[in-house]
């Protein structure tokens, strides 16, 4: 069976997006944009280099929420992606069954988590209705499809035939796509915070995210891709669930590349403020922002926002939200404690020592956190603690002041 054949026989086209809204849009955040056609390697380009990276410094250390532009993959490419994902997450239940990669519901995933990443993180499909988004009982409308090592091309081929196959047809352009923003748009991220943190550049991305050439799992960055597909709810589970599709959190990982779409959906919780705002659609961009572990190996320096997703304004109601997501993760054997970089910027803010953090590795956060993914009231998970970290920082001035915190 030729591509062509594959493609018609699960309905690839393009994906239809909501229209922008021009006029009488709620309050938005418009992110900086970081310019990435204008970075330059080498002595050269030190001077732009430094001058996004004074720009980046403002908006990491504040709302840790960036776009990314001109950033140099080909929009077609992308365009055909997102129309596979399309497809792929709009199988047949029957046919996303085969592939669940965990329970078909949050309660009863217990024993997934126990002996793995669970429904939530393991490769594969997570159907529609896996969490419980209300006390009465209305469930979610997203459906997303997992994957991992697709920057390692031997290692993600060898899966192929495990994965559905539409996706199996494909996965090269998944691995080109993927393996692009891990080692052309990732790396020159890192040297730009190597800049703002004052050590040497490369350091970050040496030490912490480069892929193992022998394709070896244990020792090269990791995390995984995602397929995310948000269907619209009823007008009685949008009002039931108070127009949440995602309870807000913090991502595990280092960063979070997703592509941008018009439709306002995507909310960042404000730190100083602690409102909720919609964060505006910028074309031809990726969003990035900043996970736990490049928090905590920052020293809090660099912040992992409080985020969520919830339903637009009403003249993009009836629309679905599309979304390919890379979470990048560093290996697994990171320390995530700000001493493991020395890094004078660090030292000159008082953030170096931390010493109510304990040095633990990233494995060890990942492990911890993740099995608490998927609480019914998300605002108490601001209230467990482990190696001296919050699981998640909810803003602050709110937990000083003892602020109900278990809703959004």
């Amino acid at each position: 069976m030729t591509v062509s054949d594959v493609d018609s026989k699960y309905n690839v086209r393009p994906f239809v997006e909501a229209p922008p809204i021009e006029e009488g849009k709620p309050e938005v955040i418009k992110l900086d944009a970081i310019d990435l056609s204008q970075f330059q390697y080498g002595p050269e380009g030190l001077q732009v280099r430094e001058r996004l990276a004074n720009q980046l410094e403002k908006t990491i250390t504040a709302s840790g929420f960036f776009n990314v532009i001109n950033f140099g993959y080909d929009t077609q490419k992308l365009e055909y992606l997102k129309a596979i994902a399309q497809s792929l997450v709009e199988l047949p239940e029957s046919e996303k069954e085969k592939y669940y990669s965990g329970a078909a519901t949050a309660e009863k995933d217990s024993e997934n988590k126990k002996k793995g990443l669970g429904a939530e993180r393991g490769e594969g499909f997570k159907p529609k209705g896996f969490w419980k988004m209300s006390e009465d009982g209305v469930r979610d409308s997203i459906v997303h499809f997992n994957f991992r090592d697709a920057k390692l091309p031997s290692t993600f081929k060898s899966k192929a035939n495990s994965y559905p196959e539409l996706f199996a047809e494909h996965w090269k352009e998944v691995n080109e796509y993927y393996t692009f923003l891990h080692t052309v748009v990732l790396k020159k991220i890192l040297y730009l915070c190597d800049i703002i943190l004052q050590i040497p550049e490369g350091s970050l991305y040496e030490r912490y995210f480069t892929l193992a050439e022998d394709e070896s799992i244990k020792d090269s960055s990791g995390g995984h891709g995602r397929f995310m597909m948000y269907h619209p709810l009823t007008k009685e589970d949008a009002s039931r669930t108070k127009g949440s599709w995602l309870r807000g959190h913090s991502d595990i990982s280092a960063f979070s590349l997703i592509t941008s779409q018009p439709i306002l959906a995507l909310q960042i919780k404000d730190f100083e403020t602690g409102q909720w705002k919609y964060v505006d659609y910028r074309p031809n961009s990726l969003v990035c922002n900043i996970g736990d572990a490049l928090e905590f190996l920052t020293g809090g320096y660099f912040k992992a926002s409080i985020h969520r997703v919830t339903l637009p304004p009403e003249v993009q109601l009836g629309y679905k939200r599309l979304v390919l997501i890379d979470f990048i993760n560093p290996r697994e054997d990171t320390i995530i404690h700000p001493k493991s970089l020395d890094s004078a910027k660090l030292k000159s803010l008082g953030l170096h020592e931390r010493p109510e953090w304990d040095e633990i590795t990233y494995k060890q956060w990942d492990d911890v956190k993740g099995k608490l993914l998927g609480e019914d009231r998300v605002g108490q998970r601001n209230l467990l603690f482990y190696y001296g970290r919050h699981i998640e920082r909810w803003h602050h001035k709110a937990v000083k002041d003892n602020i109900d915190l278990s809703s959004g």
